[in-house]
C-alpha cells in the first residue's frame, strides 16, 4: 500500500494564498536578511535556502543568483558550485539527521500551487517564474 504524504504546513501554498509576484530565488538572494529568507548558506555563485513550505524536515534547494531559462544557460562554476553545494547539504543533513535516504532533483520551467493550475496556468496567471535549481529530501 502506498503511503500519502500528508503536509497540513502547505495548504496556504496548495491553495494559492502565496503572493507569487516576481521570482523568489532572485528576491530572497538579493534581500539582507538571511535569516527571514531562510537562507542557510551563501557561496560565491549559489546559495543554500530552506524551503518555506517543505514536504518534509530538511527540504533544501540550491539555487544559482543568476536567473537562467534553461541547465544549459549555467557556466560552468554556477554548475560546479551547484552541485558542490548539493554535496555539502546532503552531508550535513546526513550526520544531523541520519535518513534513509535522499530524494533530491532538478526544478526546470515555472511552477504554480495545485489550485493555481488550470485555466490560470494557460492564461499566464501567477506563477513562480521559470528557474533552474536543485532540491533534496530526506526521506526519513
Amino acid at each position: 500500500m502506498t503511503e500519502r504524504l500528508w503536509a497540513p504546513w502547505r495548504m496556504e501554498y496548495i491553495q494559492g494564498g502565496v503572493d507569487a509576484g516576481g521570482c523568489i530565488f532572485c528576491d530572497k538572494a538579493a534581500a539582507d536578511d538571511d535569516e527571514a529568507n531562510l537562507i542557510v548558506h551563501r557561496g560565491e555563485r549559489a546559495y543554500v535556502l530552506m524551503n518555506l513550505y517543505p514536504y518534509s524536515n530538511g527540504h533544501l534547494m540550491v539555487a544559482p543568483y543568476r536567473h537562467v531559462a534553461a541547465p544549459g544557460d549555467l557556466d560552468d562554476g554556477e554548475r560546479a558550485e551547484l552541485w558542490a553545494l548539493l554535496d555539502r547539504a546532503l552531508g550535513v543533513l546526513g550526520d544531523v539527521m541520519a535518513p534513509h535516504g535522499f530524494n533530491a532533483g532538478i526544478n526546470i520551467g515555472p511552477t504554480l500551487p495545485l489550485a493555481m493550475q488550470g485555466e490560470q496556468a494557460e492564461a499566464g496567471g501567477p506563477a513562480v517564474v521559470a528557474r533552474r535549481g536543485l532540491a533534496e529530501r530526506p526521506r526519513l
